[in-house]
């Protein structure tokens, strides 16, 4: 049937299958003399047996069971060894050696159940030999073995995807969850819980990860920089101790799952050494973390010290960083180096941290006592935040934070004089109105004293000894007497400023000057005051009254207006002054005409009226006329003459 398509594949297919074939027979000596070594030997010549079907020589056929036996307890046994290394690269190879221990427990169970085989173990069952009793126990083992192996191969089978993300993904923030995903211990001790070889594969399981764990953080650290060097990683990524970090959080959790899956085994089945290799890398990571950690906040400091520091102490801080740096680039610092040559390297790295606390605290110390205000100091000590948490400047600070205290307090003593002296006539900014100047006074007194109590608050233990509490004291008082004036300032602007501005605003626009009989502009200055106090208030977060809240609404309409107003009587002062004792009779009913415009400002027209806008167009439009008028006849007379 198959002759007429012989010939008919694919020149793809055929290159395909020539390879696969290739592949096959390379690998076929190996896997047959595996197999061959796994095979069961049987008598080479049929067996001497007696009517009874008792073998003739019992104890040639016993050898041959106990050859089985040995092999077969062989391979049980492989179930307990260690199947990893914690410096090996190809460390998840669990997939493969559970199937091939399946395969081979299959092909002895097969070879079994064959004729020779059980040719043999019915004879010595007939023969009554001791030896069957203990093949039943070897059998017994060979089935439960095989249920272990159909149980844990299903297990991995479903946690192989998560195995291949987890050996090829870099260590990153991705690496905690893959681990959560990949360790999970309901499902491991469902698989394995059950079994007596279930703590070696629980051992040999989580052993592999930790190894490949292990080559995940080692790769991650150094990234492709000269080997052991973690200050070489230091310098290739500036985050380098959040990736210390990464790595300490990944083998912290996988501790935990170790305890979590291993607590759940006999004491006595349990292989402690996984464990011990996690809690000695965790150790080192803490290590490098924390030299790396201090490297990485004195060379902030160093960065933002120099306006306090002199260039002599600038220098020994560097030379101590530098050395530092030679610690992490000697080959002991590695995490995989063995663990004297380990804590020698930081040892030293240590010492050098040492150097570099004492002298920062030396720098700390002179530049607060030299500081000439509180706020200067405070400024100072921030400059020391990235290290605040080191024991040595932590102690420190606490001593500055003290000096400091004790400035402040003299300048609160400073500042009530001023107050104190002052407060009847204080010194206002240019320019300001008397409200507004008296409150920017007592606010910026009030300033100078809360920035540093602010801070202090924001410190703990600093307010709690005797010369805080004094100093918190004193600075109440004088805080209550800085809003107390405030307060009284504000309150009189209110009981007399705003009505005074209110009765202003209900006066006419326009108003008759008593000594040249024309009108002009009838602006009560109270008004503007009013609104420069108010604008003033309202941008130093105060409020004001709602009457006060409109007129500043109001405020470019009312300057519009008053704008206006003056353009225009600017304008009819120009154009009188233009007109002839000659040629005023002639343009008497246009004068007459501007001033009928003007009238309704001088009368009824308020600074709060509606219809402003119509009036001044009214003024605008006659005085432009009258001008107009004026010049004409003005340009005639020039020409007659």
């Amino acid at each position: 049937e198959a002759l007429p398509d012989w010939g008919a594949c694919p020149e793809e297919h055929r290159a395909t299958l020539s390879a696969a074939t290739t592949r096959f027979l390379a690998q076929l000596p190996s896997k047959e003399a595996s197999l061959r070594q796994l095979l069961l030997p049987v008598p080479a010549e049929p067996l001497q047996l007696d009517a009874r079907g008792r073998a003739i020589d019992p104890s040639a056929l016993e050898q041959l069971m106990l050859v089985w036996i040995k092999l077969i307890d062989g391979i049980l046994a492989e179930a307990r060894r260690d199947r990893f290394h914690p410096r090996s690269a190809h460390v998840l190879n669990e997939p493969v050696f559970w199937r091939h221990r399946t395969t081979v427990l299959s092909l002895v169970t097969d070879q079994i159940k064959q004729g020779s085989c059980q040719a043999v173990i019915s004879a010595l069952v007939a023969s009554q030999s001791r030896l069957i009793r203990r093949w039943r126990s070897v059998d017994s083992a060979i089935t439960d073995a095989a249920n272990e192996c159909r149980d844990v191969v299903r297990f991995l089978e479903a946690s192989e995807p998560t195995m291949d993300a987890f050996a090829s993904q870099p260590l990153g923030d991705a690496t905690q969850a893959t681990l959560n995903s990949l360790v999970q211990p309901a499902k491991l001790l469902q698989a394995a819980g059950r079994h007596p070889n279930g703590p070696h594969f629980a051992h040999n399981f989580l052993g592999g990860i930790a190894a490949c764990l292990r080559l995940k953080i080692s790769e991650g650290l150094l990234a492709g920089a000269k080997a052991g060097c973690l200050w070489a990683s230091v310098k290739t990524h500036p985050k380098a101790v959040q990736r210390v970090t990464l790595a300490q959080g990944a083998v912290g959790l996988l501790r935990q799952l170790w305890d979590t899956v291993m607590s759940k085994f006999d004491e006595a089945s349990t292989n402690r050494s996984v464990d011990e290799a996690l809690v000695s890398l965790e150790k080192r990571l803490e290590t490098a973390a924390g030299v790396l950690s201090a490297r990485r906040q004195f060379a902030e400091l160093l960065a933002v010290i120099s306006s306090v520091a002199s260039s002599q102490e600038m220098q020994l801080m560097r030379n101590s960083l530098a050395k530092i740096d030679q610690s992490l680039a000697h080959d002991n610092a590695s995490i995989d180096s063995e663990q004297d040559l380990f804590q020698r390297a930081f040892s030293s790295a240590d010492d050098d941290i040492a150097k570099l606390e004492s002298q920062a605290c030396t720098i700390l110390r002179r530049s607060v006592d030299a500081a000439r205000f509180t706020q200067q100091g405070i400024e100072i000590t921030k400059l020391f935040d990235s290290v605040s948490k080191r024991p040595q400047l932590e102690q420190a600070l606490l001593t500055a934070f003290g000096v400091l205290l004790g400035k402040y307090d003299h300048e609160l003593v400073q500042v009530q004089h001023l107050y104190e002296t002052g407060r009847d006539e204080p010194s206002a900014p240019r320019g300001a109105s008397q409200t507004s100047g008296n409150i920017s006074w007592s606010r910026h007194l009030l300033s100078r004293i809360s920035g540093p109590m602010d801070f202090f608050r924001s410190v703990p233990n600093v307010l709690t000894t005797p010369q805080g509490a004094e100093a918190v004291k004193r600075y109440n008082k004088l805080a209550k007497a800085f809003v107390k004036f405030e307060g009284m300032w504000i309150a009189e602007w209110k009981a007399q400023r705003v009505p005074a501005s209110k009765k202003s605003l209900t006066a006419t626009l326009l108003v008759t000057d008593l000594q040249t009989g024309r009108p002009r502009l009838n602006l009560d200055s109270n008004v503007t005051q009013l609104i420069g106090e108010a604008k003033w208030l309202t941008q130093h977060g105060d409020t004001v009254p709602g009457s006060v809240a409109a007129v500043l609404k109001k405020e470019h309409k009312l300057k519009s207006f008053v704008s206006q107003l003056r353009e225009v009587l600017e304008t009819y002062e120009r154009t009188l002054s233009k007109i002839t004792p000659i040629v005023k009779p002639i343009l008497a009913s246009q004068i007459l005409e501007v001033q009928r415009r003007f009238r309704p400002g001088l009368s009824s027209i308020t600074w709060e009226a509606p219809n402003i806008d119509a009036f001044l167009h009214r003024c605008i439009v006659a005085t432009a006329e009258l001008e107009k008028r004026v010049d004409v006849i003005n340009t005639l007379l020039l020409q007659i003459d």
